[in-house]
């Protein structure tokens, strides 16, 4: 047995903590705050560094819910068929897409 295994070695034979997740999801609910203090009180190249960081993530954050809401948008399928062929009332719903 390597020598590094103990812990997962312990886990399997008697198992986690019962309130472990409770406690997982506590911690990373306050990291939010202490990330959000770090802000505050970072100077200098520091500061920058993490603001830019932050910037970073924040934008691939929106460009990911943006997706999201684009793929539920419905939009009309272009057959290629005059537009004033037939009344929009008459279409049927196969001819409704999905944006993906």
């Amino acid at each position: 047995m390597p020598q590094n295994e103990h812990i997962e070695l312990h886990k399997k034979r008697y198992g986690e903590r019962l309130d472990r997740a409770e406690k997982r999801r506590k911690k990373e609910a306050r990291e939010v705050h202490k990330r959000a203090e770090y802000a505050r009180k970072a100077i200098g190249l520091k500061g920058k560094m993490f603001a830019k960081k932050r910037h970073q993530e924040k934008a691939l954050m929106k460009k990911t819910i943006a997706m999201h809401e684009e793929k539920d948008k419905k939009h009309k399928a272009d057959d290629g068929a005059p537009q004033n062929a037939v009344p929009a009332y008459l279409l049927e719903r196969e001819q409704v897409d999905r944006a993906k």
